[in-house]
């Protein structure tokens, strides 16, 4: 039988954590685990940084593409700090042509990893207020999030998931942000579009199109029909 050559599907990211780097090269993994991916997914390793200008002119020497960047909300102290971290992302007229698409997560990652198991939809105040739900959602005992975080530990989590409980996570998100529709206003600045309120998210729009990019993710999930 000759085996079909799948054509490989590249997406640059930025980070700001450890554990946003694991989970997709987890996701990349698995996808190309998949006998019937249409698809090899390839995520070279994501670029880490919180200064989009420096960011910018890494991939600028190389690309000239869209580069997903991740980034926890709660990191930026006010909205004006996350105002000023949006407007860097923008590029000027002199740049070339490196397209950051945000994926953001109010407050943290931790929100995002929840969501695979559970549909969490609480609002909370710190990062470490997430830490409960996940031992729970993953039967852990970690006492706080640089346990959770370590990478031995992180990793361990990742291995009791699968693509169907990135799929729930989707969807879940998408939940989440058709309820913000409904009762938020949602905020828009150069061209960025996000919630204050959390829990609020855009980090699974990204993961969503990885999947049907890949042609794992058939289904086209609604975000109004909820």
């Amino acid at each position: 039988i000759i085996m079909k050559q799948k054509f490989a599907q590249k997406y640059l990211f930025a980070i700001e954590g450890d554990t946003e780097k694991y989970y997709l090269e987890w996701l990349a993994k698995q996808i190309n685990n998949t006998p019937n991916a249409t698809s090899k997914c390839t995520i070279p390793s994501p670029q880490k940084g919180k200064d989009p200008s420096a960011i910018r002119r890494y991939f600028n020497n190389l690309y000239k593409e869209t580069v997903y960047y991740l980034i926890d909300k709660e990191c930026y102290n006010d909205e004006d700090e996350f105002k000023e971290f949006l407007r860097k992302l923008t590029p000027t007229k002199r740049e070339k042509s490196i397209v950051f698409q945000l994926g953001y997560s109010n407050i943290s990652f931790e929100l995002w990893i929840l969501l695979h198991k559970t549909n969490f939809s609480k609002p909370v105040e710190k990062p470490k207020d997430y830490l409960k739900h996940i031992n729970k959602a993953f039967n852990f005992s970690f006492e706080n999030l640089e346990q959770y975080k370590k990478e031995t530990n992180f990793k361990n989590l990742l291995s009791k998931l699968t693509l169907d409980d990135v799929i729930n996570a989707i969807e879940r998100a998408y939940e989440i942000q058709g309820i913000n529709k409904q009762a938020c206003k949602q905020e828009s600045f150069c061209k960025y579009e996000y919630y204050k309120e959390n829990p609020s998210l855009s980090i699974h729009e990204i993961i969503d199109k990885i999947l049907k990019d890949c042609g794992i993710y058939q289904k086209c999930y609604d975000n109004n029909s909820k």
